[in-house]
């Protein structure tokens, strides 16, 4: 699929700022108005035309595994699952998929990010560049740690820590960051932390796609309530699509 040879879709996150609710039940399972978190991300990759997913998981494991095998089944994807007995984080897990699967590059989403996605646009839109990592943004100043020096070039200043824009969750990751991501052997690493920051202050480029659409994480009860309030069609086209009781 265009320049894509892999699809990782994060779900191994162990949902602390959704606590008491995560104890039992894994985040990607949660439901709003009845569509499980993690149903979003993967009907814009279905629909992208996306039909093998990496997918890994570390807590409330068995759930979580038994949701996606029958989804996958009713719904002609196959899911690869990577269980970890430690959580490796973003950093930690794009890199072991790098290195067991030979990837040159990969479509990374999280399973918590909401929003109506064109996938095949941002994957195509990647194309037109020649950098380590292609990213998608979001204007949103109140979680905004992103600013845009040119078409090419992007600093990453961490969520709040200034800049207009949000990182979407939704990126295309170069082999080329094993360069900086194998240089730290502990866990967990941060793909923003010890991959992109570190790229960039060493002069590759990182370039973006703009989301202008809907988005908001599923990561607290207020975002979850800000997805709560996207217009009704949104949630009727994913509805359709959820086959599953």
């Amino acid at each position: 699929m265009g320049t894509v040879d892999g699809v990782l879709l994060l779900a191994a996150g162990k949902g602390e700022r959704l606590k008491p609710i995560t104890d039992k039940i894994p985040k990607p399972l949660i439901r709003i108005y009845d569509i499980p978190i993690i149903v979003f991300p993967l009907y814009f990759l279905a629909k992208a035309g996306f039909k093998k997913i990496i997918v890994n998981l570390h807590h409330l494991p068995d759930e979580l595994e038994e949701f996606l095998l029958k989804f996958g089944s009713k719904n002609s994807i196959e899911f690869i699952i990577i269980r970890e007995k430690e959580l490796l984080g973003t950093g930690g897990t794009i890199k072991h998929v790098f290195e067991k699967f030979g990837f040159s590059r990969i479509l990374v989403i999280n399973s918590d990010s909401v929003g109506d996605f064109d996938i095949l646009g941002f994957v195509n839109d990647s194309q037109k560049f020649n950098s380590i990592a292609h990213i998608l943004i979001y204007k949103d100043r109140s979680v905004g740690g992103i600013e845009l020096q040119n078409e090419i070039y992007v600093n990453i200043k961490g969520e709040g820590k200034g800049g207009d824009y949000a990182f979407c969750g939704v990126h295309i990751v170069s082999r080329n960051i094993l360069d900086f991501l194998g240089k730290k052997n502990t866990i967990p690493m941060c793909i923003v932390r010890d991959g992109y920051i570190p790229a960039i202050a060493s002069g590759q480029n990182i370039s973006y796609s703009i989301h202008n659409g809907l988005f908001s994480d599923a990561g607290t009860y207020e975002r979850i309530d800000k997805i709560r309030a996207f217009p009704k069609s949104f949630f009727k086209e994913i509805s359709d699509y959820f086959v599953l009781a």
